[in-house]
């Protein structure tokens, strides 16, 4: 059913393909039937009211009310009141949101990643609720990042990101703030992630991510798999891997090096784990990334 759905793909969002970023200010938004799109959107709710269904879930809509659709998230909008929004489109993937912000704001985690997965399995219905200082100064950066993408001056691109950026960021330490039950079960969940990205070549237990989250290890792996479908064993090995392959392909340190810096304490395990994730081995991956690297003059 999911893939008969209209699917809204990316080059009639974002004007220049290397570029994955857009804004589009909505007043009036019209009731919208069930779609998905092939990039993530941030909606941000100046006024009006609204339902915004997802997954099976209704969820009224009002002044305030910020919150991500995933890229592929079926969802539609109905019975819209005199609802003005922002929708900011962009992918995550070509940005690399993750590296730049999360290792110091488990919100960005809170909100990009656990509550949209806890949303999908039914597990909370919290969302962010901006206050009306939080939501002007969203509002401001939103319609100065709007008027730089449409003027289009020189570097227009770098100051729109750096706006994005400043948003995203600004948005992800309002969700820390969030007082309700169900955003503090996220937030505890988010700053396990925050700490595995970035002590992941660390001994890390499953018994002190639970600490971190002040949960059960039995309760913790459940709403960790929840929120990432992964264990959390196999998202410290995704974190493991994807930085030896950012050092393969950019060092010359030997492979064993690598393995080791990165927290494998075995170099046999690594090179399992490595092609399990990556289809190639440590050393083929090398030399296809060396390869295709383009050489200095």
């Amino acid at each position: 059913m999911n893939e008969k759905l209209p699917t809204i793909h990316s080059d009639y969002v974002f004007k220049q393909d290397d570029f994955p970023l857009s804004i589009h200010l909505n007043p009036g938004h019209p009731d919208y039937p069930m779609h998905r799109h092939e990039f993530e959107e941030l909606v941000i709710i100046k006024e009006g009211s609204g339902i915004n269904s997802v997954d099976g879930m209704d969820y009224p809509l009002q002044a305030g009310d910020t919150f991500l659709i995933p890229r592929g998230r079926a969802h539609a909008y109905s019975r819209m009141n005199h609802l003005t929004c922002y929708n900011i489109y962009f992918d995550s993937r070509q940005f690399d949101l993750k590296r730049w912000v999360t290792q110091a704001l488990p919100g960005f985690h809170a909100l990009f990643t656990v509550e949209p997965s806890y949303r999908r399995k039914k597990e909370f219905n919290s969302r962010l609720r901006l206050d009306m200082e939080q939501l002007l100064r969203i509002w401001n950066l939103a319609e100065s990042m709007e008027q730089i993408l449409a003027e289009e001056k020189p570097g227009f691109r770098f100051i729109a990101l750096a706006r994005f950026l400043e948003l995203t960021g600004l948005l992800s330490r309002y969700y820390e703030k969030a007082a309700h039950s169900d955003s503090l079960k996220i937030l505890r969940i988010a700053k396990a992630i925050s700490y595995m990205e970035t002590c992941f070549t660390e001994d890390i237990t499953v018994e002190h991510l639970a600490e971190i989250a002040h949960m059960s290890p039995r309760n913790f792996h459940r709403l960790f798999l929840a929120a990432t479908g992964k264990t959390p064993t196999a998202h410290l090995i995704g974190l493991r891997v994807m930085q030896a392959a950012h050092l393969l392909s950019s060092t010359s340190q030997s492979i064993t090096e690598i393995s080791f810096v990165c927290g494998f304490t075995d170099s046999n395990y690594f090179a399992r784990q490595f092609r399990g994730l990556m289809n190639e081995s440590p050393s083929e991956f090398r030399k296809r990334t060396v390869w295709d690297r383009p050489h200095e003059s």
